[in-house]
């Protein structure tokens, strides 16, 4: 099953026909038919009941379209989500010594947050060591720390 066989079943089942799918999708019948055919023999069910000149979704087709429509629109998410015009979004986990999460950190965040509002910020304190091992280990995507480790996993960046 892939994204154009979904997209495919989608307009199908939106449309009633796959003539009217044909057309809304630029592709001729014949294609649409054998890739259904094709998503129907991999999942093992019937997805339309042929009626006259048109198609029925059936009950394994419905639960399929809602799937369909899920990922769909999920793929168009992930799409804006990663335009270089598009705002920050999703969730920054950040690290930070304790003395860098008491006396500097708030400001920034704050101010962070005024900036992104669409960034969810996940916060968490430790040791420089425990730290450094976090975003080395995709625990966090950053981390504040008062000293230097060469990792070769991690670009520093003084702050001053």
């Amino acid at each position: 099953m892939d994204l154009s066989q979904l997209k495919m079943f989608k307009t199908v089942a939106e449309q009633g026909s796959i003539a009217r799918a044909s057309e809304i999708l630029h592709c001729v019948p014949s294609n649409i038919t054998n890739r259904i055919k094709l998503l129907e023999t991999e999942l093992g069910v019937s997805l339309f009941i042929r009626k006259g000149r048109g198609l029925v979704i059936t009950p394994s087709g419905e639960i399929l379209l809602e799937y369909a429509s899920k990922i769909l629109t999920y793929c168009q998410e992930a799409r804006r989500a990663l335009e270089p015009s598009s705002e920050p979004a999703g969730i920054l986990r950040v690290g930070a010594i304790e003395s860098a999460a008491t006396r500097r950190l708030p400001m920034v965040l704050s101010k962070f947050h005024q900036n992104y509002p669409a960034v969810q910020v996940q916060f968490s304190t430790g040791t420089w060591q425990q730290l450094v091992s976090d975003v080395a280990g995709h625990k966090l995507d950053c981390a504040v720390i008062a000293t230097k480790d060469d990792h070769p996993d991690i670009t520093y960046v003084n702050a001053h």
